[in-house]
């Protein structure tokens, strides 16, 4: 268990290490969809319960807070059994009551205002929501 923490938590920095030398976005907005490039996940904004701000630290005197843009998704087992690699789909399937959701936007990764991202994002769910 503790070997396949360590694998996953090493593929993921090296995705996201990867991403940013050739500057692929890390966010994705489209009308249809919002794509999360840094976990390969693709949302439709129909399937989409609710869009948040949450905060996170590290370290043990908490020097340094993480803001993320939580995505809630109605059935979020649907989007975990189309993750193609095995290893990571049984990591984030082991782990997805851990944190509110397992769809979550690390705003330390994306250039800008964490506000305004935040609102941005919020705005596309609203738009295209559908009722």
């Amino acid at each position: 268990m503790v070997v396949l923490f360590f694998l996953g938590f090493v593929i993921k920095n090296l995705r996201i290490g990867y991403f940013t030398l050739i500057h692929k976005p890390a966010v994705i907005l489209t009308d249809e969809s919002i794509t999360i490039t840094a976990k390969n996940d693709t949302i439709k904004w129909t399937d989409v319960k609710d869009v948040y701000m949450t905060a996170g630290s590290t370290g043990v005197i908490n020097a340094i807070k993480f803001y993320y843009i939580t995505i809630r998704v109605r059935e979020p087992e649907k989007y975990l059994k189309d993750i193609s690699n095995p290893l990571i789909r049984k990591y984030r399937w082991l782990t997805r009551n851990w944190r509110p959701s397992p769809f979550e936007i690390n705003l330390f990764l994306v250039r800008g205002d964490e506000d305004e991202i935040y609102h941005t994002v919020l705005r596309y769910y609203q738009n295209n929501r559908g009722f």
